[in-house]
């Protein structure tokens, strides 16, 4: 490790293809960290800055993720960092400014795409919130529509009952007639049965008188 008397503050801005580094973030990132430790280099803050459409076309690619990065170097060692640059193909550009006059506490404030990701992640959070708290009102209007429904049913029902007609009581002092015997019914089946088969009798006087 050099010096620290011989270091310098210094601001380098890191441009990789946007596909790649959603992809591949972590790698991108040590990517850029081996370049840094090969330059004995002190990294102070590394992250994302913005994600943009490239004014022309670098290498093919249309669209480029920015990577902000404080380090402290000997001065020597930036045409070192720019050479592993060139030579990198996961690493397409990369701009080095001397950042003395920056303090630390603005080296660590949020980057562009650090706000964005806030907002687009709050925002997320409050559609999810109006969707769940919308899923709980339906919940509850049909919770309720259901109740008044079998309080409706119930009411029905209990008019029904109410206007239903009483069934009429037995009549306790009518006399039901008594049993008749097995005997009884027996004898008169004989009784009938003789009336049928009997024959008149013949007065014969008045046969002969008939006849006279």
């Amino acid at each position: 490790m050099l010096s620290s008397s011989l270091e310098q503050t210094y601001e380098a801005m890191f441009l990789v293809d946007s596909a790649e580094a959603t992809a591949n973030w972590s790698e991108i990132i040590t990517v850029i960290n081996t370049v840094m430790e090969r330059a004995e280099a002190e990294v102070i803050s590394l992250r994302k800055w913005d994600e943009r459409r490239l004014t022309f076309e670098i290498a093919g690619r249309k669209r480029g993720t920015y990577i902000l990065c404080y380090f402290k170097s000997a001065p020597s060692a930036i045409s070192g960092i720019e050479r592993d640059v060139q030579l990198n193909e996961s690493l397409l550009r990369v701009l080095i400014l001397r950042a003395d006059p920056i303090t630390e506490e603005a080296m660590q404030s949020p980057t562009p795409a650090m706000v964005k990701e806030s907002a687009e992640r709050k925002a997320a959070e409050e559609t999810q919130r109006k969707a769940e708290e919308q899923a709980r009102r339906k919940a509850e209007k049909a919770a309720e529509e259901s109740g008044k429904e079998q309080s409706q049913n119930a009411d029905e029902t209990a008019t029904a009952v109410a206007e239903k007609p009483a069934e009429p009581e037995p009549d306790e002092s009518a006399v039901s007639p008594e049993p008749v015997s097995e005997e009884a019914q027996a004898e008169d089946k004989a009784i009938d049965a003789q009336a049928v088969t009997e024959e008149p009798v013949t007065d014969e006087n008045d046969t002969e008188e008939n006849k006279e």
